[in-house]
């Protein structure tokens, strides 16, 4: 809602660090996807050892929110990142959404050419196909830990209404993003 109010450019700034009580690679990229796609235009995240420039803060580099950004980048960069509109009606991604740090989040382009979402945990999610041009969708995994895609079973779909999918099993870092 903040994003069809908003006349300012927002971003993500210093959300939760990997390695902070119980946050992983998973809970980093949740932030930085959630941001993405509910329209801020970027997004700056630390971690304490690395600002500090500890001893080790090379091997900091290597945790697995890091090495999994460029997935986020490369997964937009592909797209005409600059027509996205976040979903906040709930009308393309409509049931399985989740609360909190649980929310699955999505955006279409305005031309309706194409929609992404990103669904923090594994279970089933509903998405709305009529909204997509069609009148056929593709529809693809992205593993968010290492940026391979697959295709959904049973894609393409027809663009005619509510499909109900879930990912097979969790991504290659293990989690069910």
């Amino acid at each position: 809602t903040e994003f069809a109010r908003s006349t300012r450019p927002f971003f993500l700034v210093e959300a939760i660090y990997e390695r902070n009580g119980s946050a992983n690679g998973q809970v980093v990229r949740m932030q930085a996807y959630q941001a993405a796609l509910s329209g801020a235009t970027s997004g700056v995240i630390g971690l304490e050892g690395l600002w500090q420039f500890g001893s080790d803060w090379r091997s900091l580099l290597n945790l697995s929110g890091a090495l999994s950004m460029p997935t986020l980048t490369n997964t937009l960069g592909g797209t005409m990142w600059w027509k996205l509109q976040p979903d906040s009606a709930g009308t393309f991604l409509t049931s399985g959404i989740g609360s909190g740090r649980d929310q699955a989040v999505a955006a279409l382009a305005s031309d309706r050419s194409y929609g992404l979402a990103y669904i923090p945990a594994l279970r089933s999610v509903t998405l709305d196909f009529s909204k997509l041009a069609g009148p056929r969708v593709r529809a693809q995994w992205i593993d968010p830990a290492n940026g391979t895609a697959a295709n959904v079973p049973g894609s393409p779909f027809p663009a005619l209404g509510a499909q109900s999918v879930q990912p097979a099993s969790n991504n290659s870092g293990g989690a069910g993003d």
